[in-house]
């Protein structure tokens, strides 16, 4: 699938930028697709929304400014928005955010160190957006979307090939070379997984890939400069703009989405970010897409509060709210929940 997509990315020649302009290989994939939140990570220890606001808040006591300051905010992104747009000294706002980053390296220690649901069980889920398929169509692409800036899924998913998928790829990353992701052999030290950003847009290829991409970067991701990969804070829009791998990334997500008759499941996302939410509802509107939500509160009106919500629900196809340890226990019992999952979302009468 060839799709021509206008892509519009700051600080680029305009030779370059027509070659990102021409097209846009998707590859032959199966019509679903994944987004996952904050809320999918929790399953195995990830923090929530006010750990994250104490974590922080305990990297700040050597600057008093930035300690009052935090005291007086209700989450991590709108203190690091007003930060940002001069409530802090440049002192403050340095000191916010070392603590930030040191909070997401604290929580990638945390998710190394527990053990959540069984993680094979989920990786059969995973792998399913790569080759669950229409009867007589070859897949040779997948893709998974996330929100989240941690390394779960680079650390965990690491036996796709067994599932009959192809091992995941982050497009437009690069490793350090003693690094390899979606292995069990993934550096625990902090430093050996930093990675930087591929220069060259115009080489990344999506086709006959199985592509992890990380809308919003991640904590461990470094640009040509050596600066910090990351979408935090308010405005991520026109922070997504203004850095090229993820403008990219959007335009991706809404070409995968723009389709036709896409399924998209949705896990552990609260439809805070309005942009992410823009896109869902024009392609239910306009292209066909419908959506299945996994969220603990087991109901969906909490959906419709937030922006683009009652557009969103107008697509919804199903729901489930059980814990993912539930879903998938330790035993790897096929459970009912995971099998009406797998036979109601990865229906195969959905066209190429």
């Amino acid at each position: 699938m060839q799709c021509y997509v206008p892509v519009v990315i700051a600080n680029l020649t305009c030779w370059r930028l027509w070659l990102i302009f021409f097209y846009m290989e998707l590859g032959t994939f199966g019509k679903h697709t994944l987004l996952t939140g904050a809320g999918f990570s929790r399953n195995w220890g990830g923090y929530t929304a006010p750990e994250m606001m104490q974590q922080i808040l305990n990297y700040l006591e050597e600057n008093e400014e930035a300690r009052v300051f935090w005291l007086d905010v209700t989450s991590f992104e709108e203190g690091l928005a007003r930060a940002r747009v001069g409530e802090v000294s440049s002192g403050a706002l340095q000191h916010i955010e070392g603590a930030i980053l040191k909070t997401f390296k604290s929580l990638d220690r945390q998710l190394q160190g527990t053990n959540g649901p069984w993680f094979h069980g989920v990786e059969k889920l995973l792998s399913q957006f790569y080759w669950r398929t229409p009867p007589g169509v070859e897949v040779d692409t997948g893709y998974l979307f996330t929100l989240n800036q941690d390394l779960l899924i680079e650390r965990r998913f690491i036996n796709a090939d067994m599932l009959h998928a192809r091992d995941p790829s982050l497009p437009g990353v690069k490793p350090k070379p003693s690094a390899r992701f979606f292995s069990s052999n993934t550096p625990t030290d902090l430093e050996a997984v930093v990675a930087t950003l591929e220069g060259d847009l115009n080489i990344i290829r999506l086709k006959k890939s199985f592509n992890y991409i990380k809308l919003h970067g991640s904590f461990n991701w470094r640009d040509e400069t050596g600066a910090e990969s990351m979408v935090l804070g308010d405005g991520k829009a026109k922070q997504i703009v203004e850095l090229p791998l993820l403008s990219w990334y959007y335009e991706v997500f809404k070409s995968v989405l723009f389709s036709g008759d896409v399924r998209l499941m949705i896990i552990g996302y609260g439809f805070g970010d309005e942009h992410i939410n823009e896109v869902i509802c024009e392609a239910i509107n306009d292209h066909g897409l419908r959506v299945f939500v996994w969220d603990k509160a087991g109901n969906i009106d909490w959906i419709r509060q937030k922006p683009w919500g009652s557009e969103i629900v107008s697509g919804l196809i199903g729901t489930e709210s059980r814990d993912m340890i539930e879903v998938f226990p330790r035993s790897q019992e096929e459970t009912e929940s995971y099998l009406s999952l797998r036979d109601n979302f990865f229906r195969t009468t959905v066209a190429p």
